[in-house]
């Protein structure tokens, strides 16, 4: 049986998900197994860290994910080292945080449509077939 469908099947008997460090603590002498699934949501000013199920990203994250996440890191890079505040919408923030806020904005990392990937398969088979003949040709030589 799958565990974080055990789990889930566990959680869902638990009237919410989020469960604070005693309900935690409760849930983890009754069900030991479900400590391997569930990770600390750390808090913030506003809002309390609470316990929850690993989201099913959190070890095979998707490709969107991972497009965003490599162009923030490439933002974040090149602009290592800088100093000092900038104002964005009225309000003051670290440069880097400017720099991506500037460079990110408005992107979209989202799934490819049907005809693009069919574009890039084309051009792929394309690319396939020159590099087969080329090979074809020069063996016919030799």
């Amino acid at each position: 049986m799958n565990m974080k469908g055990c789990v889930g099947r566990i959680l869902n008997d638990v009237e919410d998900e989020k469960l604070n460090q005693e309900e935690f603590e409760e849930f983890i002498k009754e069900h030991p197994e479900a400590i391997k699934v569930m990770h600390w949501v750390r808090g913030s000013k506003r809002q309390r860290g609470y316990w929850r199920v690993k989201p099913y990203t959190y070890k095979d994250p998707t490709v969107n994910q991972l497009k965003t996440w490599i162009a923030l890191a490439e933002v974040a890079y090149r602009n290592y080292g800088l100093k000092g505040l900038r104002v964005r919408n009225n309000k003051l923030m670290p440069p880097i945080q400017a720099k991506v806020y500037d460079a990110l904005k408005g992107k979209k990392f989202k799934k490819p449509t049907f005809e693009e990937t069919m574009r890039k398969v084309k051009r792929a088979l394309k690319i396939i077939a020159e590099q087969h003949e080329k090979r074809r040709k020069k063996a016919v030589v030799t």
